[in-house]
């Protein structure tokens, strides 16, 4: 028992030197253009002062209609409550912008990330790369109609967090924490028409011909909630049957139309689609089951209506959302008795959903930049099991620059009033040069041990990093 004690230490304590080390080395690439040709880089030489680079007739010089650009990003999360570390990622972002005239354009992004602390956990199924397409998406831009086509990034609400409209992008529970009043959003392919309102607005109708879904976190993953670790224990001891959803799925859609006046955007806002996360339900019985009881999961579709609004006055933007969405699906629990015993099994309730925001967001002096927003989210019917009716709390980020405008720091999350959930966050950002910038923070969860936040309490952490773009 103590040798295998030993060797898990061992390997935790590798993983982070050599996330260490990468982190270190990385930056030396791009402050040392000599190292950087050592290790092999293509990157050709910076020209002499007063040598213009068209002057060499052998170099090559990139058309017009065609921008490369991309990063290396190294970044450290250490948990203050576990030896292993959150993560331990190296990250490779390109992009390319591809301009044929005023009408047709393009634009393509995509990312490897190599996460380090999976070697540290032990018996992980979590992959150490994964490969994805950021967006990439083609623009037929007229005078009256644009279409866009491709994997994007949709964003219809106003709100600077906990967007009540933010539907059309799953989140990405593999690492769903982008910052601590943000999650990590992935691109869906879809086709956009948007049309010009006699120059007073914009109409854009989504169409999603094949939906894109949430991709869970693996097991022994340190973003794997409780529901589905205990789920898949369920499963694993053979105490249940998995019946996963896979298979086709109907496409989404949705509108907008949009007014805008000086100082002044209002919104009507339409979706039908999914809910991105599966929702689980069971065949169990209060009474007797015969064979052992199936663990379904499925994706649930929805419809959804809402308004959003943005108005600027006395220096200021006032912000504002409302939505209903209809005939939502909840995962809610049931208590049943199975074989005698107890059992929360899984069950979806279907509630109509309303969500209400508003913000405010002022920079004063200088740079100070102040941003609140306050929400209430409610559903109809009886109370869901396992779920609270009523919802409400705020958001915040408070920031300041300093050295220049070279240093960002700030204090910044979410708290949810009616449970005591909450994430939060300090951070500094400090821009070295164009190319190079370094960030560093503290991010802390609390509340109740089955809440959407409390959960992950554990997940208390600090973080470094280093972002060098060329």
């Amino acid at each position: 028992m103590r040798k295998k004690k030993e060797k898990r230490q061992k390997s935790s304590v590798a993983a982070r030197i050599a996330s260490m080390v990468v982190l270190i080395a990385w930056p030396l690439f791009g402050l040392f253009p000599d190292v950087a040709s050592l290790a092999g880089s293509a990157v050709p030489p910076a020209p002499e002062p007063g040598v213009h680079a068209d002057s060499r007739s052998s170099e090559w010089k990139m058309p017009d209609w065609l921008q490369l650009a991309g990063y290396f990003q190294s970044t450290y999360r250490q948990s203050v409550h576990k030896e292993e570390p959150i993560a331990a990622t190296q990250r490779l972002w390109l992009e390319t912008h591809l301009n044929e005239g005023e009408t047709v354009s393009a634009f393509a992004s995509g990312y490897v990330d190599a996460d380090l602390s999976v070697y540290g956990r032990k018996n992980s199924k979590e992959p150490v790369v994964i490969a994805d397409v950021g967006e990439a998406y083609v623009t037929l831009d007229t005078r009256h109609v644009d279409v866009i086509a491709g994997m994007q990034q949709i964003r219809w609400g106003e709100a600077d967090s906990l967007s009540t409209f933010d539907v059309f992008n799953p989140v990405d529970y593999r690492s769903p924490i982008s910052t601590a009043r943000s999650t990590s959003r992935l691109s869906v392919g879809a086709i956009d028409v948007r049309a010009n309102v006699f120059g007073q607005g914009v109409f854009d109708f989504i169409f999603v011909p094949v939906p894109r879904f949430t991709p869970l976190p693996e097991g022994k993953g340190p973003w794997e909630e409780k529901g589905l670790k205990y789920m898949r224990a369920y499963g694993d001891m053979g105490l249940v049957e998995r019946d996963d959803a896979d298979g086709a799925h109907s496409p989404e859609f949705g509108a907008r139309l949009k007014f805008y006046q000086q100082g002044f955007d209002f919104a009507f806002l339409f979706f039908r689609g999914y809910e991105h996360v599966p929702r689980y339900d069971t065949d169990i019985s209060t009474v007797y089951t015969i064979g052992k009881p199936t663990l379904r999961s499925e994706y649930e579709m929805f419809t959804a209506y809402g308004i959003s609004m943005a108005v600027s006055a006395w220096e200021s933007t006032f912000r504002g959302e409302f939505t209903l969405k209809q005939n939502y699906p909840f995962q809610g629990t049931s208590t049943v008795l199975y074989g005698g015993i107890p059992f929360a099994a899984p069950k979806v309730e279907r509630r109509n959903e309303y969500e209400a925001l508003v913000g405010w967001d002022k920079t004063f002096l200088t740079n100070l930049n102040v941003n609140l927003q306050a929400f209430y989210f409610s559903h109809s019917g009886a109370e869901v099991e396992g779920k609270q009716r009523n919802r409400y709390g705020y958001t915040w980020s408070v920031s300041d620059k300093f050295l220049e405008d070279a240093l960002t720091a700030g204090f910044r999350g979410e708290f949810f009033a009616n449970n005591g959930d909450y994430c939060m966050e300090l951070f500094a950002e400090y821009e070295y040069d164009d190319n190079l910038k370094f960030t560093a923070g503290y991010m802390f969860f609390g509340g109740k041990p089955t809440s959407d936040l409390g959960q992950f309490d554990q997940n208390d952490h600090f973080y470094v990093g280093v972002k060098y773009s060329f």
